[in-house]
């Protein structure tokens, strides 16, 4: 199903859309293989003119991941997003909530020039399924717009 679909890369190194690093032991899902629920008008997973992406641009719309974690860990979670600098701050803003812990991306206005990785903070998860659920916190002239996160061990 379109919820168990991701990347996961255990051991080779790899590069993404932005020739920033795949490192070992990141895991790496695409914004298109959520599942999409309280969408309303202007909501949607799947292909623009970016390429594919999670648009989340009424308020409560919601698209949720799923996928196996391999390895209990803290982890960096990191999200993919575009802005165009023309909203102002705090106008894309979204909670993830991520196995147990919550998280908000707090949005600042910036002209991204494309997608740009952002840390949103930090996780610990164990190993087995997890669940990832991705809000947008209010109707806003902006949307929430995502390409990818990822979650990245953090070293000790």
């Amino acid at each position: 199903s379109s919820l168990n679909r991701h990347h996961l890369l255990p051991t080779a190194m790899e590069k993404d859309g932005d020739d920033s690093m795949m490192m070992d032991d990141e895991i790496y899902i695409e914004a298109e293989h959520g599942t999409l629920s309280d969408a309303g008008e202007y909501s949607y997973v799947g292909e623009s003119a970016r390429g594919n992406e999670a648009y989340l641009g009424d308020g409560g719309a919601t698209v949720i991941y799923s996928f196996e974690n391999l390895q209990a860990a803290t982890y960096d979670v990191m999200i993919r997003i575009h802005d165009d600098g023309v909203h102002e701050d705090g106008s894309r803003d979204a909670t993830f909530e991520i196995g147990t812990f919550t998280l908000p991306y707090e949005h600042t206005s910036e002209n991204t020039d494309g997608w740009k990785w952002v840390s949103i903070g930090t996780v610990t998860l164990s190993e087995g399924t997890v669940n990832v659920t991705v809000t947008t916190n209010e109707t806003t002239s902006a949307a929430f717009v995502m390409d990818a996160f990822k979650l990245v061990p953090v070293k000790s």
